[in-house]
């Protein structure tokens, strides 16, 4: 949830690698991933190092995370799940593969958090 809601505040991240990362986090776009301390330090080295002389990367990463809050639930909703769930409607096979479809979704968001 950091990751949101420091885009919320139009601010790019630098993040630890994990599996799902990439759907908040697009590398080199909205923010920074990393796999080790090492790498972290090289990244906020890069970043910060002539701040505020310059600041071209943070410019284009805080233009990535803009990129990120244009698209709204409502319209990711239209766009990802309500045709599913419209298809699924026609068919109680489809049901059941919706249902266990969320409930992966809903065992992987836990798992995360209980991290």
């Amino acid at each position: 949830m950091k990751v949101v809601d420091m885009f919320g505040c139009g601010l790019p991240v630098c993040a630890v690698h994990f599996d799902c990362l990439s759907e908040l986090v697009v590398h080199e776009h909205n923010g920074l991933v990393f796999q080790d301390s090492a790498e972290l330090s090289r990244q906020c080295h890069r970043l910060l190092h002539q701040f505020p002389r310059q600041t071209t990367d943070l410019q284009r990463l805080a233009r990535g995370v803009k990129d990120f809050q244009s698209v709204r639930w409502q319209d990711n909703w239209d766009d990802c799940a309500r045709p599913i769930f419209l298809q699924a409607q026609r068919s109680p096979y489809r049901w059941m593969m919706v249902l266990a479809l969320l409930t992966a979704c809903v065992a992987c968001l836990v798992s995360l958090c209980w991290r």
